[in-house]
C-alpha cells in the first residue's frame, strides 16, 4: 500500500518567509525549509532530508 500525505507550513518574520514542507509516502519522508526574502522574492531551500521509513531488518516507522 503506497500513500502520499503533503503538508505545508508557513511562518513570517523580519521579511522573511519559512516554509515547512513535509512528504509522507510508505517508504520515504521529506522534508524541506525553503526561505523567501520579501524584498527580492528570492526562493532558496536551506534544508532537505530524504528519511527512509524503514531499514533493513526493521519492520517499524522510522
Amino acid at each position: 500500500m503506497d500513500f502520499f500525505i503533503s503538508s505545508n507550513c508557513d511562518i513570517s518574520c523580519d521579511g522573511a518567509q519559512i516554509t515547512l514542507r513535509v512528504r509522507v509516502r510508505a517508504s520515504f519522508v521529506f522534508v524541506c525549509i525553503l526561505v523567501t526574502y520579501r524584498c527580492t522574492g528570492l526562493r532558496r531551500p536551506i534544508k532537505r532530508v530524504l528519511m527512509p521509513t524503514r531499514s533493513p531488518g526493521h519492520k517499524g516507522v522510522f
